[in-house]
């Protein structure tokens, strides 16, 4: 099963599931539609077998964005009785129509929840996948993609910026962490990176735009969608029970259009970084962890994740992951510093 927001990639860790239990063990293999609930609504038109053949060969697969066994981002009860009576539930069903294992494709929320399924009686193996590569000790599917995406905005934007000598502001995704928009700054040349784990001066920044469009010409800041002043809060808001940021790179412009005579745009790239083909990289990634996913079950070794750590593939235990953010110490944040990039105050 795929759980929780989609991301490039996920159709390759699928075709790499399939084809490695099926061709190499024999085994069949099932998909669980909408993640969770596909499990909790026990419709059968929600577990479909999966054949080798056609993710192999005819579905094309690889190249394909999202997921193709569909996904809710729809979490589960955080009331403990009422997370157990659905786990239980779903713990029935599945021993009922003989299931050995259940891999679970997804970020930090849905393998927390797993646990609950583990408890159940489930053996689980999970693969984490996220835009925000927030998930501890391993490389997340979908992060690549994201940055790519990112990065390919900057570069578009940054011949208008050079042409009218403008200021871009551009948000990314990324929640609570500053992979995904530190990456893209880095990466994309960036004058300025705010992140949720450094609050921003906001005069700071507006001193360090005004010197960089004296020295340059233009400037281009990558913002994370939470990121905030050290006078201020994230631009949160609740839907339907869920919380979202807002606003960050709208209420950067309005303050530097005070400021700065020449032109100020922002640009919000929103869920454009979760969609369309998956890089190479989120590719190999997603093949990797599917084969490892299927040979740890062969293994006997489950609730675990599969991880890749940049040089091999590894078996976390579950209950050892948990969400992550940039230190002070990663790298990221040096090479930053060391490039040249500002993030919003001295640090």
């Amino acid at each position: 099963m795929t759980c929780g927001g989609d991301c490039a990639g996920l159709n390759a860790v699928v075709r790499s599931v399939v084809m490695r239990a099926e061709r190499g063990f024999g085994w069949k293999v099932y998909g669980v539609q909408t993640g969770f609930w596909g499990l909790i609504n026990q419709d059968e038109k929600d577990i479909i077998p999966l054949s080798s053949q056609y993710w192999d060969k005819e579905s094309f697969v690889l190249s394909r964005g999202g997921t193709m066994l569909k996904t809710l981002v729809r979490h589960l009860p955080t009331d403990l009785d009422a997370l157990r009576e659905i786990s239980d539930k779903c713990a029935n069903f599945f021993h009922k129509n003989n299931f050995d294992s259940l891999i679970v494709v997804g970020g930090d929320v849905s393998l927390a929840k797993t646990k609950a399924f583990v408890r159940a009686g489930i053996p689980v193996v999970g693969i984490a996948k996220t835009i925000d590569n927030d998930v501890v000790s391993t490389h997340c599917v979908g992060f690549s993609s994201a940055v790519q995406v990112g990065v390919d905005a900057i570069d578009r934007l940054r011949t208008t910026a050079v042409s009218h000598g403008r200021v871009f502001v551009v948000e990314v995704m990324g929640r609570d962490a500053g992979f995904l928009p530190l990456s893209v700054a880095i990466a994309g040349g960036a004058d300025i990176a705010l992140i949720p784990e450094v609050p921003y001066d906001t005069q700071k920044v507006v001193e360090e735009v005004q010197k960089r469009l004296k020295r340059d010409g233009h400037v281009m800041i990558v913002t994370s969608e939470a990121a905030r002043a050290v006078d201020d809060e994230a631009g949160r808001i609740e839907e339907k029970g869920k919380q979202r940021y807002r606003g960050a790179a709208h209420k950067l412009e309005a303050v530097l259009t005070q400021h700065i005579d020449t032109g100020v745009r922002s640009v919000v790239l929103g869920h454009v970084q979760r969609g369309g083909a998956p890089t190479a990289y989120d590719r190999l990634l997603g093949c990797r962890q599917g084969v490892a996913a299927v040979n740890a079950i062969a293994a006997g070794d489950t609730n675990i994740v599969v991880g890749w750590d940049g040089v091999a593939t590894k078996r976390i235990p579950l209950d050892d992951i948990h969400v992550t953010q940039l230190s002070a110490e990663h790298d990221l944040m040096t090479v930053a510093q060391d490039l040249g990039v500002f993030l919003g105050r001295n640090l």
